[in-house]
């Protein structure tokens, strides 16, 4: 069922600190020092949302044979692409300090 799954899912992101950091560290990269609380507030509101309807889309569409296969044949540019934007990230992360 695909509550059960959802559900599992949910459990295993929320006990994982990794997302939770690579999350703060991304929004600290991308967003200025001195935010005030509402400002904050919204960014960390529309992150949270927008990972829900990305992580809700993404099984959806992989719940699909045809996508899966997909997935998994580009899976490997994918990941490489993901480690190049993230080294970026930290690269600017450690030149702006």
């Amino acid at each position: 069922r695909w509550s059960r799954a959802f559900g599992s899912g949910l459990l295993v992101n929320l006990a994982n600190p990794k997302s939770v950091l690579f999350s703060a560290a991304v929004l600290v990269v991308i967003f200025p020092a001195g935010l005030g609380f509402g400002d904050a507030t919204f960014v960390v509101a529309a992150h949270f949302l927008l990972e829900i309807l990305g992580y809700t889309l993404l099984a959806l569409i992989l719940s699909r044979p045809a996508a899966r296969a997909a997935y998994l044949r580009a899976k490997l540019w994918i990941d490489r692409t993901a480690g190049a934007v993230l080294g970026a990230l930290g690269l600017r992360l450690l030149l702006s300090r």
